[in-house]
Parts: C-alpha cells; sequence; structure tokens
C-alpha cells in the first residue's frame, strides 16, 4: 500500500500508489491530504492543485488540512511569508488543528518572529500539552533569546516525552558545551 511505500522510504512509490488511488474514487479526502503532504514534501507544485481542492470542501478539518498543505508547500520551498499566511487560513478553518500552529511557530521562527513563535506554540501546547515538538520548538525560541535555562528545561521536557528526539537530544548536548 501507499502507506507501507511511505514507511519504507519509497516516497514516489507512495505517491504513484496514491494517485492511483484517487484515480480510482474521485472524493477520498484522506488520500487527498496525504498525496498533497507527499507532494509538498518532495516541493511538488501539484501540491498546491491537491490543496486548491481541499480548500473549497465543506467539511472545515479538510479545508484546514487544504490550507495546511499549502503552507507545507510554501515553507519547503523557502516562501516562510506566505507559508505563515496559508497556516493562518488553516488555523481560521479549524482553530484545533495543531499541527497548523506548530509549522507556523517554525515559519515565524525561520523569518526571526521569536515572540509570535512562541504565542504560536503556546497555542498549540494549550490544545496538546504533551506533544514534543512544541517543547522542542520552544527550546529553540529561548535559545534564540538566550534564555538557556527555560531552554534547557524545554529540550528536557522534550525527551521525557520523547526520549529519542534527535533534535532536543543534539541542542542539549549543544547547550552543555
Amino acid at each position: 500500500t501507499a502507506y507501507s511505500a511511505l514507511q519504507t522510504g519509497d516516497t514516489g512509490k507512495s505517491i504513484q500508489l496514491l494517485s492511483q488511488s484517487l484515480g480510482l474514487k474521485l472524493e477520498q479526502p484522506e488520500v487527498e491530504n496525504q498525496l498533497g503532504f507527499l507532494l509538498a514534501a518532495i516541493k511538488s507544485e501539484q501540491s498546491l492543485l491537491i490543496a486548491t481542492r481541499m480548500t473549497h470542501s465543506e467539511k472545515a478539518l479538510d479545508a484546514a488540512k487544504g490550507h495546511y498543505i499549502k503552507g507545507l508547500y510554501y515553507a519547503n520551498t523557502g516562501n516562510d511569508q506566505e507559508a505563515i499566511s496559508s497556516f493562518d487560513s488553516s488555523i481560521i478553518s479549524n482553530f484545533t488543528f495543531i499541527d497548523a500552529y506548530i509549522e507556523k511557530a517554525i515559519s515565524l521562527y525561520h523569518v526571526g518572529s521569536i515572540n509570535m513563535a512562541i504565542d504560536a506554540l503556546s497555542k498549540a501546547m494549550d490544545l496538546d500539552s504533551k506533544n514534543p515538538d512544541v517543547f522542542y520548538w520552544l527550546g529553540l525560541c529561548m535559545e534564540q533569546k538566550n534564555e538557556t535555562k527555560k531552554a534547557t528545561a524545554y529540550y528536557q521536557e522534550t525527551l521525557r516525552l520523547a526520549p529519542d528526539h534527535e533534535g532536543a537530544i543534539s541542542s542539549l548536548n549543544h547547550l552543555k558545551k
């Protein structure tokens, strides 16, 4: 299946299988979502076509995922301002879509808007206080603000939630030097 191909790292095969699946039945929102996500990951403009179609869905979550895929495409292609706008649209479509808050925060971090990134991550934490990526990115933000004690605490919380989180391990080792 497409999902097992993705798990083995064969993105191309996964995209092919998902595309074939879409050809068999047009109204498969989860397949469209996965295909759009994969295409955005490989920086394919085709992800925007799928995302635009999804944004017109009557279902708030499907519309939110469409805007999210657009945001991922723009973030992956280095257009963080457009990504932030797309992630905002995703949040407006479904204010409980935590991934949109996290990705928005990452794009804000990349453009140097650290306090706004912290705000987005705080909203994500309100939705899911056990998401290790929220704590990891809060740690990075605190490190940017030269607040190493807070950064260390966030990295440690990341590792408590996900003991093998490579980013947190690397960041903590960096802070110890």
